[in-house]
């Protein structure tokens, strides 16, 4: 960070930090969630240093947490699941989720781990 905004760290400012972030991404091609990540350690870096008294306002209090949207899991009810004639959810992986996968009607979020207890589907 220091060699990036070649300051020293007493008069580092708010845009400065917020140019930092913008560079990391673009260089790095990482989301908004690694962003954040980033963003929360330079956050506890000079809140540290504000503790410690040196210096005298951390630059980072005006940058907010960055916003990050999230796939929400469907889920399904027992009550569905009755409806369907369903006697297990394998029952309904087996026959309606794999069906769906292999006619192209929906697909996993995270292929490479198919059985990832994260794992979401989507329309096509």
């Amino acid at each position: 960070m220091l060699l990036y905004l070649d300051k020293d760290v007493r008069t580092i400012e708010t845009d400065d930090i917020r140019d930092l972030l913008l560079f990391y991404q673009s260089n790095n091609n990482c989301n908004n969630l690694t962003i954040d990540g980033v963003r929360r350690s330079l956050f506890s870096f000079f809140t540290f240093l504000e503790v410690e008294d040196y210096i005298v306002k951390s630059p980072i209090r005006r940058i907010h947490k960055i916003k990050i949207e999230f796939l929400i899991k469907e889920t399904y009810s027992d009550e569905l699941m009755e409806k369907l004639n369903m006697k297990s959810r394998i029952s309904f992986r087996d026959n309606y989720l794999n069906q769906a996968l292999e006619n192209g009607l929906i697909k996993m979020t995270s292929p490479d781990k198919p059985t990832s207890k994260n794992q979401m589907y989507y329309k096509v």
